[in-house]
This record gives structure tokens, C-alpha cells and sequence, in this order.
């Protein structure tokens, strides 16, 4: 159920993405957002930026040409995601900070210290806040009978009202 409701997110953000019409990002954003995927990438062997650029055969330059559509995508999900979370009036509560870390105890086996330790209370709360900008998209997602030759689509309920 967990990989469906990932795979139902990733095509909601995608779809949206692929209609949202975002002025340029700010090269300081996408130049940050590389710094953090080359961080994610290099975590997810051991090693350190350095180190995984060294094994990779790659140069910084090289690596920030590889993964910048991936930034700006990126990017754009977390712009999206933000401006779902603001109009809904997404509030974050305590009983959804303990809730968080709770399901993160559960999901990875750390310490409810070593969670609360990763991230600052601020961070947490846009965690939470992307977590439930996703809820709202879900519920407010609308699906089409397709004919064989129509592409496949969804559209959330405000689209939906907009053809009509």
C-alpha cells in the first residue's frame, strides 16, 4: 500500500509539474537544491561529497549538469507543494510532530533522539506540511475513464469545475 500511495503521489506531482507554468527559478535555489541531491547521493554510499565525485569519475560541474532537470523538478514539486499547503490553511500541530515521529520510529528504527536530532523544529514542520499538501492533492484528485485513445490524465477537482 505504501509503494501505491508513493506511486500515486509521484504521478500527482508530476502531472502538476507538467501543467504549472513556474517563472524561472532563482539559480541560487536550483545551485542549493544540487548541493543537497549530491549530499543524498553520497549518503546513500557512505562516502563524502568528495569521495562519491572521485568513485563517480566526476567533476562537480559534471555531476550539477547530470541532476539539474532533476533539481528544477524538483524544485518545482516543493513550489507547488508549499502553495497547496498555503491555500488549503495546512496547519501543523503537536499531535502531528509526535504523529511524524512516531511513523519515522517505526520506518527507519532510530531513536525518537537520533529523529528529533536530524531536524529542527522548523524543518520538521515543512516536512509535515509537504506530508499533508500531498493529502489534499489525493483527496481532491479526479480520475477519468479513458478511451484506448485518449492519453492518460488526472485532474483535481478545481480543474475539473474549470473545464466544466
Amino acid at each position: 500500500e505504501e509503494m501505491n500511495n508513493q506511486r500515486l503521489e509521484t504521478e500527482i506531482c508530476l502531472e502538476l509539474v507538467r501543467r504549472a507554468t513556474i517563472d524561472p527559478i532563482p539559480p541560487v535555489m536550483i545551485k542549493k537544491r544540487l548541493g543537497g541531491l549530491l549530499a543524498q547521493e553520497s549518503a546513500k554510499y557512505g562516502l563524502s561529497a568528495g569521495q562519491y565525485l572521485n568513485q563517480a569519475q566526476m567533476t562537480q560541474d559534471q555531476f550539477e549538469q547530470r541532476f539539474y532537470h532533476h533539481a528544477v523538478r524538483d524544485l518545482k514539486i516543493q513550489l507547488i507543494l508549499d502553495h497547496v499547503a498555503n491555500t488549503s490553511n495546512v496547519e501543523v500541530t503537536d499531535q502531528d510532530r509526535e504523529q511524524y515521529i512516531q511513523d519515522e520510529l517505526e520506518r527507519t528504527g532510530y531513536t525518537e533522539e537520533q529523529i528529533r536530532s536530524m531536524a529542527t523544529q522548523e524543518q520538521l514542520d515543512g516536512l509535515i506540511k509537504v506530508r499533508k499538501a500531498y493529502t489534499v492533492l489525493k483527496e481532491n484528485v479526479v480520475y477519468k475513464e479513458l478511451t484506448p485513445s485518449e492519453p492518460e490524465t488526472a485532474t483535481t477537482e478545481a480543474e475539473a469545475q474549470d473545464e466544466a
